[in-house]
Formats: structure tokens, C-alpha cells, sequence
């Protein structure tokens, strides 16, 4: 699912050193919305 919502939003998968997801400053609050709609819970 995050494969996904990254993705529709501009999002792309960073390789090696690091491994994570890289997402447009401007698509933060709508990643962050998606997440919340589906239920997603940030880690502290």
C-alpha cells in the first residue's frame, strides 16, 4: 500500500545507502492524509 500512495504522489524508491522513500516536499500533507486514512500509526 505505500508502494502505492508513494508512488501516486510522486514518490520514488531511494536504493542503497539509505533504502527509503523519497516524496515531494509539496505531497507531504497528502501522504500524510492517505496514511491516516488507511490507518497507518507513526512511530515515536
Amino acid at each position: 500500500m505505500l508502494k502505492a500512495i508513494a508512488k501516486s504522489f510522486g514518490g520514488r524508491y531511494k536504493g542503497a545507502p539509505y533504502r527509503n522513500w523519497v516524496i515531494p516536499v509539496g505531497a507531504k500533507s497528502a501522504v500524510l492524509g492517505q496514511l491516516d486514512g488507511i490507518g497507518a500509526v507513526r512511530e515515536t
